[in-house]
């Protein structure tokens, strides 16, 4: 029962502190600009330093805005596309009439050529607004948290150009990202930008019934129909525990895979 009323206390702080106008008058221009406080100082005049942990409340209008993307460290610009791939063969287990085929939705972060600096910058979380809405919203279902602490990241862009022309210069090795259970194909963007940008290939891929939620090409809406039950995890599977260790390695002259599940946070590591 504390733990609920700390995170609705501290949501309708989040947004209080996010939409009060910068003109308002008295104390709660600090819940406003809450971020301004370091460390150790507290709520100004509570004289707690950082040993109250809800004088750190107000910080949490400042927690979850629009994210931004780490700059480029290699020496390409990067470039994204979505494709979608199925197998007209193998019936999709997973779908409710049994009648769909296996789809998996793919987005490709690739060295791209020289690109414009006002160039239109990749949609975060979708091809376009309305998709990012979509799995934002689905994604906080998913993970029962209150859609309103997704509404940043849909407004994002990335470093990434859709369509961008491939970068010349030969063959480069491949990367397979695979989310788990309840994850997106989007969900490790900086990280697929960055090797892209140093010359690797990167596809991230949305399952179908598996993530939290996919938007193939006809447009419609494919939300998980996989428990942690279903997954072999039991009911009490923990979105939030440590994650396994496991191996890196790169070989330039074959493809790399990795994949981590949110149940349970582990990893299959890098082959």
């Amino acid at each position: 029962m504390v733990l609920e009323l700390v995170v609705v206390v501290g949501s309708v702080v989040l947004v209080v502190g996010r939409w009060l106008p910068e003109a308002v008058p008295g104390w709660l221009r600090s819940v406003r600009w809450g971020w301004w406080w370091r460390p150790g100082l507290g709520w100004p005049g509570s004289g707690c330093g950082g040993r109250c942990w809800w004088c750190w409340l107000p910080v949490a209008g400042r927690a979850l805005p629009v994210p931004g993307f780490p700059a480029l460290s290699g020496p390409f610009a990067v470039g994204t596309t979505v494709v979608q791939w199925s197998d007209p063969d193998r019936g999709e287990a997973a779908a409710p009439d049994g009648g769909d085929r296996r789809i998996v939705v793919v987005q490709l972060w690739y060295p791209a050529g020289a690109v414009g600096a006002d160039a239109p910058r990749a949609q975060y979380l979708g091809r376009d607004r309305r998709e990012a809405d979509v799995v934002a919203a689905l994604e906080a279902e998913y993970l029962g948290a209150p859609a309103f602490l997704l509404d940043g990241p849909p407004r994002a862009h990335t470093h990434a150009v859709f369509d961008a022309a491939p970068a010349a210069g030969g063959r480069f090795p491949v990367v397979l990202f695979s989310p788990g259970l309840g994850g997106l194909r989007t969900q490790n963007t900086a990280g697929a930008e960055n090797l892209a940008g140093r010359g690797y290939v990167v596809a991230g891929v949305d399952h179908p019934y598996d993530s939290a939620a996919v938007v193939p090409a006809d447009g419609r809406t494919v939300r998980t129909r996989i428990s942690d039950e279903a997954a072999g995890r039991g009911a009490t599977g923990s979105v939030c525990g440590p994650p396994t260790s496991g191996s890196s390695s790169h070989n330039s002259g074959a493809s790399t895979t990795g994949g981590w599940t949110s149940g349970g946070w582990t990893s299959d590591g890098w082959r």
